[in-house]
């Protein structure tokens, strides 16, 4: 198994090794005490897409009708903004201000919360698709498209990103996640040369260290100072 699904495993065992001790089945909680499987930092490599692919999905979505106009607004704020599946299904109504041009963010995984700036084609992708959605002045920003209305959940969000990502790119296991799209946005920074702490202050990241790792995917950068290295020598 990989580090990854131990993880998985190791939480789920805590969770059932803790609920033994909260009905009485054990004398104390021994969750705390399994041991966490070996993973070095260094093999945590996001991945990402190439920007021009994020173009390419992006532009593919057909917006006539509104499940494509919410589809693209839903992926924009993933790829555009950086924001997590959870975040995105959080956002409500009157968190976004199109005066300011701006959006706050409740309770990121860091325990804050945070008002970012909205990119021009984020602000665009939203006010396209609240021109269809129900009228209302409150509430969450993404719904159900059937009659039921139902707010969309953090696994909705994941569910259809997914979905757009396996259709343009299929066969591509590394791209079928939602995450991806929040790499690649981080990566399009990087190369367009924003520091980790104001990258990290856009992810919502609570220690420096979950920012590194994006450095791991600034290939060309690498390559340059190799390069310069390499004339010295």
């Amino acid at each position: 198994m990989s580090p990854r699904s131990l993880y998985v495993v190791r939480a789920a065992m805590r969770a059932f090794l803790r609920y033994l001790y909260v009905q009485g089945e054990l004398e104390w909680d021994i969750g705390g005490d399994l041991a966490r499987p070996s993973r070095f930092s260094a093999d945590q490599r996001p991945k990402y897409l190439p920007w021009a692919e994020v173009e390419g999905l992006l532009s593919g979505i057909d917006r006539d009708r509104p499940v494509g106009k919410r589809a693209y607004a839903v992926l924009t704020l993933l790829a555009c903004q950086g924001l997590r599946a959870g975040e995105v299904a959080k956002l409500r109504l009157e968190d976004i201000d199109f005066k300011t041009g701006s959006i706050f963010i409740r309770e990121r995984k860091n325990g804050r919360s945070a008002r970012l700036p909205m990119s021009a084609r984020a602000k665009e992708a939203l006010e396209d698709y609240l021109r269809v959605r129900p009228a209302s002045e409150r509430g969450p920003a993404f719904v159900t498209v059937d009659t039921s209305l139902k707010p969309m959940s953090a696994a909705g969000v994941g569910d259809l990103a997914g979905a757009r990502l396996r259709r343009r790119f299929p066969g591509r296991v590394e791209s079928c996640g939602s995450h991806v799209l929040r790499h690649s946005f981080a990566k399009c920074l990087l190369d367009r040369g924003a520091r980790l702490t104001d990258l990290g202050l856009m992810l919502g990241h609570r220690h420096l260290r979950s920012t590194l790792m994006y450095a791991r995917i600034a290939t060309e950068e690498l390559r340059e100072v190799a390069d310069n290295y390499a004339r010295l020598l």
